[in-house]
């Protein structure tokens, strides 16, 4: 596969450029599975080992800064050691230049297979279904400022001459606005 590093913008998204450390994490994870298909992940540190010596070979200066971060005084599991590597892999799964889809979970990496893949996807599309719930939310809201009410905010009916308005924002000239 060509390693072009830009792509064409998505639906007007500014592009991905895809860097030597991008193609370095990508090539390490399916280095990781040809060496053995059935181990299940790579750990971050682990990983993070791959990719800077593959950089530091290659002799480019950038690399990943492993650094775990350890609870109950030096006792207890390793956390994100490495958040810039969660970035690469968003951008490495939505780039249509690349193949493989990664799948990340507690702090390792592996390269999907279908079944895999297929759950990824359907988790994918549960978050769009509840992020466009809550933006329907959010523009109903904006919409109905102003607007007088029929029923308070316990549903109960709101008497004549007690007339309610829906007040989505604070009143100008408040410190808050």
């Amino acid at each position: 596969m060509e390693k072009n590093n830009t792509e064409e913008p998505i639906s007007g998204e500014q592009p991905i450029v895809l860097t030597p450390l991008h193609w370095a994490v990508y090539d390490a994870l399916i280095a990781f599975h040809d060496y053995d298909p059935n181990r299940a992940t790579v750990s971050q540190r682990d990983l993070c080992d791959a990719v800077n010596y593959t950089m530091r070979r290659k002799g480019y200066a950038d690399r990943l800064n492993y650094r775990p971060t350890v609870q109950n005084g030096g006792e207890g599991r390793n956390h994100d050691g490495c958040s810039r590597l969660w970035q690469i892999i968003d951008d490495l799964n939505n780039s249509p230049r690349v193949d493989k889809i990664i799948i990340s979970k507690n702090y390792t990496y592996h390269i999907a297979n279908r079944k895999e893949a297929e759950a990824y996807h359907m988790s994918l599309i549960d978050k769009l279904v509840k992020y466009r719930d809550r933006a329907k939310i959010v523009f109903d809201k904006v919409q109905r400022d102003g607007q007088g009410k029929i029923v308070n905010n316990a549903d109960k009916p709101i008497r004549e001459g007690n007339k309610q308005f829906y007040e989505t924002f604070f009143k100008e000239g408040n410190k808050d606005d």
